[in-house]
Formats: structure tokens, sequence, C-alpha cells
């Protein structure tokens, strides 16, 4: 309905017709691959957990950790991220060049301070203090890991899962002229909430009779399209990030070009 709604429009040569028709066949398939694409990316995407370290001198060292299991532990969270860490028989004696050396001393070489062990199974930021060890906990998709060099009365900040490792974009809004003119050039900006959306964004614009642009950037993107033909004109903005996808529509009224008219000037 879409292919024949749009060639009726176009009322001109045979030539031309058939030209529009394809744009409109070749736009709409690539779409329709984009969206088979990242239906069957974000079906097999990996679980994320969150992991926090807040050092002595209050730096704060935040890792987000991708992991293809249903759970892992709380010592393969820290296996599996960018900082180094000492281990002694399943105590954490040191994290990111802190602590103290393994041995019998791996708690205690620097009484009273040591590695306290936190965990936020809701990701929100809350947290409670582990009565056990790293090896122990069974940590999912979601959920959050604090260490804090101290005392043991301190918890890390209320750092939530979605700060450290994103989200996926969920709300697209496109700003753009709501009217326009044949053969004029017009602007349209894609803007993605929440803030915490992951980036790198993948922008993939798809309008009427208009080929697909594909743009990477951040939170907000910008396409200029220039239409020739009048009538109401839909655009679809695809945006991906390596957690989910979501989609923004826009809809503009391109009318016929004004041309001026010059009436003779009569000199009596």
């Amino acid at each position: 309905m879409i292919w024949f709604g749009y060639c009726w429009e176009i009322d001109v040569t045979g030539k031309k017709h058939l030209s529009e028709f394809k744009i409109i066949f070749l736009t709409l398939s690539l779409v329709s691959l984009f969206v088979a694409f990242a239906v069957l990316t974000y079906a097999d995407a990996l679980n994320r957990a969150g992991l926090v370290v807040v050092h002595g001198d209050g730096t704060i060292v935040t890792q987000c950790v991708e992991f293809a299991e249903a759970q892992i532990t709380g010592m393969q969270l820290l296996e599996r991220s960018d900082l180094d860490f000492v281990n002694s028989g399943g105590a954490i004696c040191q994290i990111d060049h802190e602590g103290c050396p393994a041995g019998p001393d791996c708690l205690s070489c620097q009484a009273p301070h040591y590695w306290s062990y936190w965990l936020s199974n809701t990701g929100d930021g809350s947290w409670q203090y582990a009565g056990y060890g790293a090896s122990g906990r069974s940590i999912s998709d979601g959920q959050v890991d604090g260490w804090v060099w101290g005392t043991g009365s301190s918890s890390p900040p209320a750092v939530t899962f979605a700060e450290i490792c994103g989200s996926p974009p969920g709300n697209v809004m496109i700003i753009g002229p709501k009217f326009g003119i044949t053969n004029t050039v017009y602007a349209f900006a894609a803007m993605v909430n929440p803030a915490t959306a992951r980036q790198p964004l993948s922008y993939t614009w798809q309008a009427s009779a208009q080929m697909p642009i594909t743009n990477v950037g951040g939170l907000s993107n910008t396409v200029t399209y220039t239409w020739n033909i009048t009538g109401a004109k839909v655009m679809t903005v695809y945006v991906q990030n390596t957690i989910g996808v979501a989609t923004g529509t826009y809809t503009v009224t391109i009318f016929e070009e004004l041309y001026p008219i010059y009436v003779p000037l009569i000199l009596k």
C-alpha cells in the first residue's frame, strides 16, 4: 500500500514513476534488514555487571564487565575487569595496586584498613555489606559489586548500574519543521533519552523517497533532506547501541515551491 499510494501521487512519466518505486522498495528492504539484524543481535546480548572500587584517597574507579553466563562469581567479576588484584586463599588483599601482598598478613598488614566487600543486588546505588567472600557471590545481569579500602564502616557511593554500564536508548524525539516547500534543504535532529544511554549510538534514518542515512554519534544526531515532490513525508530513525534499539517517527508536509510573478511596469 505504501508503494502504490506513492506511485499514484507521482502522476508523471513512466520513467520517473518506476524510479521512485525502486527507491521506496530498496529503502524499505534495507530498513527491514536493519530491524531483523537488531532483533537477532539483542536477542543474544551479553549480560553485564558493574564494579565500583573506592581507594583510600577517595578515588573512585568503575568498570562494566560483560559475560555470556547467566551468573558469575564476584571473584570472576574482578578477574574479567581491567583492574589488577591480589587474591590469597579467596581473600582479596590488594586491588588496583592498593592493599597488602598475598600471605598471612593479607588482610592485616595495614590494619585496621582492608578491602571491605559490598553488594548492590538491585543496581540502584543502594549497598549492603557482604558477609562472605567474592568466591561465594553469584552476580547476575544488572547487579553491582563494590570494594572500599578503609575500616569497613563506609559503603561505596550511590553509583547505579546504568551510570556504570549505560542503558539502551529509550525515547527518541525528532525535531524539525512540520511544513516545507519543494527543492529546499531542511534539517532534522534526533534527541535520545535517557542521558545514561550507552555511547556511541548508531543512527539509521529512513524517509519517504530518500535513501537511508547512517551516522554514529552521541545523544543527538542531525540530517538534512530535500524533496522535489509534494505531499506528506514520513521519516523514521532507528537508534542502537550495544545494548538495545529504539525508534522515533516524524512527518513533514511538503508543498509546491512558490515562484515569483513578475508584472511588467507600465510608464505613462
